[in-house]
């Protein structure tokens, strides 16, 4: 099976439209998070002690996740609701 290794991965043309006033998150699509995440992996930027991938194409909800335990992934989801609740006021 061959490693892929994504730290030196180009940037998506999603991630340079993001970073333009006011985008969202809505130039990002699915692959663009997911590639973003695995650059900073990669390059050892982050080293996350718990990950949550979440999705929907709305009929269907799943997600995978890596955590220590229950209560951090819970902690893990509490917050990043909070974030996104509160970045949307700001709006």
């Amino acid at each position: 099976m061959e490693y892929n290794d994504f730290s030196e991965h180009p940037v998506t043309i999603g991630e340079l439209r993001s970073e333009q006033p006011n985008s969202g998150g809505s130039d990002w699509s699915p692959r663009d998070v997911l590639i973003s995440v695995l650059r900073d992996l990669d390059s050892g930027l982050i080293e996350p002690k718990a990950l949550l991938v979440a999705y929907t194409d709305f009929k269907k909800t799943s997600f995978t996740q890596s955590s220590p335990n229950i209560i951090t992934l819970l902690g893990l989801i509490t917050h990043v609701a909070y974030v996104i609740h509160d970045a949307t006021e700001e709006e």
